[in-house]
């Protein structure tokens, strides 16, 4: 047996003889007749429970409750609580269970009391606040007992930090991989139009020449071709990004724009594309990741969408808030967005409800991808008492320059 596993056998072993240890020592701690023992006795008793208390690694309260469920103050509590909470024994035992958690978790400690009381023992996660009023996740075991006439509950609380920073990881490794699927639709779904709108433009327009139908077929080829492409592509990628952690790093703006402006142009071939740059330079960067071009992608085809006829104009504008932080915005000269529809698509992306349309898709990765950047965004009107006259999707960044 290894060192490791021989400490994580004491470990289990202690847990194992806990409860049956402690409530035979509790019993004869506060049972009266132990009183009337020799002092020799109640001595060797109390050295006992003591160590047996103090050598766990997990912190250990107990405290009266009573049939209307009111908790009293600690009776009992080992040095691993006063280390995890921070209070000294003595600050403990003037306290109550109640003491030690927030307005938000108080009442969720409150219910965890009943259903030990009524089950006789339950483990619950919830988090404690220490002495410094800082937030600590923790497991807690809790059971209850009876001594003559008085019911008690002891607790064993662990620390739960690395099981919580652990699950944290594994929650944001899912929302990666929940993006990149949410991209690969997108884009799919993107090319998927463009090959159908061909295919039928050779359907309708029969009467266009055989150079115009064949030019169709082609093109129709084409975009099927680069949906076999966009497949390799994103299938590598997302090989890539369930096996790292995404980092984020600087990016730089003009580059991602002209690469996107690329992508933007094979999107929507039949459009006369034009994309100002308004205070952007070379030197201009901001905290994101390779991703960052796909968010600049979805907000240009919601303006390529959102705007009748065939010329479009698209203009991005940088402008520094302080050293740190910075708005860019993606302006379009469309229909712009009714206020209440406004109020519907920034319900959605706090939601993060993904609606069943390449729009809401699109807005939703968006959103998706500002969050990971630690920014904000914003819907506004490009002319503020003018819905009509287009739309600002304003995202404020972090700044890498």
């Amino acid at each position: 047996m290894t060192n490791e596993q021989s400490v994580k056998s004491v470990e289990l072993n202690e847990i194992a003889v806990t409860n049956s240890y402690i409530t035979k020592d509790i019993n004869q701690i506060l049972d009266s007749s132990i009183f009337e023992r020799t002092e020799q006795s109640l001595s060797e008793s109390e050295e006992k429970y003591r160590f047996l208390f103090n050598s766990l690694n997990d912190a250990v309260l107990m405290f009266k409750i009573n049939e209307n469920m009111v908790p009293g103050k600690f009776l009992i509590v080992n040095e691993a609580a006063t280390h995890l909470l921070g209070y000294s024994k003595d600050e403990l035992l003037e306290m109550r269970i109640t003491d030690l958690y927030d307005e938000k978790n108080r009442l969720k400690a409150k219910e965890m009391v009943v259903i030990v009381y009524n089950k006789g023992k339950y483990v619950f996660e919830i988090e404690q606040i220490n002495k410094y009023g800082c937030s600590l996740p923790v497991e807690i075991n809790s059971h209850k007992f009876e001594l003559g006439k008085e019911k008690y509950i002891i607790s064993i609380v662990r620390d739960n930090q690395e099981k919580t920073l652990f699950r944290n990881k594994q929650e944001e490794l899912l929302k990666e991989r929940s993006l990149l699927l949410d991209i690969i639709a997108h884009d799919l779904r993107n090319q998927s139009m463009i090959a159908l709108g061909y295919l039928d433009s050779y359907l309708t327009f029969e009467d266009s020449s055989y150079d115009e139908r064949l030019d169709y077929l082609k093109n129709t080829k084409s975009a099927i071709r680069r949906i076999g492409s966009l497949l390799d592509n994103l299938a590598a990628k997302i090989r890539r990004e369930l096996n790292t952690q995404t980092q984020l790093t600087p990016v730089n703006i003009l580059e991602a724009v002209i690469n996107t402006d690329i992508v933007l142009k094979e999107l929507f071939p039949k459009k006369e594309i034009t994309i100002d740059l308004d205070n952007i330079t070379q030197n201009n960067y901001v905290l994101a990741d390779k991703l960052f071009e796909q968010l600049l992608l979805n907000l240009f085809t919601n303006a390529v969408k959102n705007t009748p006829g065939d010329n479009i104009q698209i203009t991005i504008k940088f402008l520094y808030i302080d050293k740190r932080r910075c708005f860019l915005s993606i302006i379009d000269y469309g229909k712009g967005i009714p206020s209440e529809k406004k109020t519907s698509i920034v319900q959605m992306l706090e939601s993060r409800t993904i609606v069943n349309s390449t729009s809401g898709l699109g807005l939703h990765i968006v959103k998706t991808l500002v969050d990971k950047y630690r920014g904000k965004i914003w819907i506004e009107n490009r002319v503020s008492d003018d819905y009509s006259k287009g739309t600002i999707f304003k995202i404020g960044l972090f700044t890498a320059d």
